[in-house]
Parts: structure tokens; sequence; C-alpha cells
């Protein structure tokens, strides 16, 4: 089946599984996106993913509760 974006919570047990799940989208040159929400624990992980995808990656930080009290957005 066809998929154009895939969401995946964690960095999975096994690195090949991630390479997967993003290759799930994308199929026959078809465009596709996958995001990966992680921790801060695993967010040393994420300069791993070019090196196992062979794709480029972005990263978005998201703010804690504490820091949008702190910070709101209006």
């Amino acid at each position: 089946s066809d998929l154009d974006l895939v969401i995946s919570l964690g960095w999975p047990d096994q690195e090949e599984f991630l390479v997967h799940r993003i290759s799930r989208t994308a199929r026959s040159g078809k465009p596709g996106k996958a995001i990966l929400l992680l921790s801060p624990k695993e967010k040393d992980r994420i300069s791993r993913i070019p090196a196992l995808t062979g794709r480029t990656s972005r990263t978005l930080p998201i703010r804690s509760e504490k820091q949008t009290a702190k910070h709101p957005r209006h």
C-alpha cells in the first residue's frame, strides 16, 4: 500500500526497523515523509539517521510544558 506519512514514537530496539518504517514512505519514487518522535535521552541517535537511511533528516525541537509556561506562544 502507498503511504505518504509514517509517524514513529521512539527509537526501535533494532535499527533495521527504523529503516523499514522510513522506507514505507516514498515507494516507487513517490514523495513521502517520516516523523520520528524521540525522547531527550534518544537525541544523540539523530545523527545516525542519514547513515542508516541514505536520506537527510531535519530536527525540530518540541518545547516541554515547563518551557511553554515560561515562554508562552501567543
